[in-house]
């Protein structure tokens, strides 16, 4: 997080950051075989609260970048935990990457699934509570005050990968 890099040039804007909320996440990414039924040009799903399911999203990255996986294959990113799921994140690798498969399946009829890499993120959503329109202002002051000074992370400007790329394609706009 920026608030170590800060401390001594904005110590209040420094303590905000690092008083931040943050969701872990349990990401997987996987391959599976095609055919199978992923929504064509769709980037990817998320399952609200009420559905009950360990899953947060899957985002499906091939369909919108092909050349991420290789012919009759699709690249699949699976996320489980987030707020109000946290628990979901603290367990092993093994439980986990078999609920995203029994999961898949249920949800998605998505099967034949291979994990190609596994991370645990501790601190991975920020939690945009009330009042954090401070914290942007205070950064915006910042990077008004000292040209050059750019924050690009998710503490702003959204936590989904739409609102990242946006931000990337604003941020090559600056220079």
């Amino acid at each position: 997080d920026s608030s170590r890099f800060l401390r001594e040039l904005a110590p209040d804007l420094a303590e905000k950051l690092a008083g931040l909320d943050y969701a872990p996440l349990a990401v997987l990414h996987l391959a599976v075989t095609k055919p199978c039924p992923v929504p064509e040009r769709a980037f990817g799903v998320l399952f609200p609260s009420e559905s009950r399911s360990s899953l947060l999203g899957v985002m499906f990255n091939s369909e919108l970048f092909p050349h991420l996986a290789p012919e009759g294959r699709h690249l699949l990113t699976v996320c489980i935990g987030g707020a109000g799921n946290e628990q979901m994140v603290a367990k092993e690798r093994a439980e986990l990457e078999e609920t995203a498969r029994r999961e898949l399946a249920e949800k998605l009829s998505l099967s034949d699934s291979t994990v190609l890499a596994f991370r645990k993120w501790p601190r991975a959503i920020p939690q945009y509570h009330l009042g954090h329109h401070i914290v942007t202002a205070m950064m915006d002051d910042l990077e008004r005050r000292l040209p050059g000074l750019r924050f690009v992370g998710a503490d702003r400007g959204g936590v989904g990968v739409p609102d990242r790329v946006k931000a990337a394609y604003l941020e090559e706009d600056c220079r």
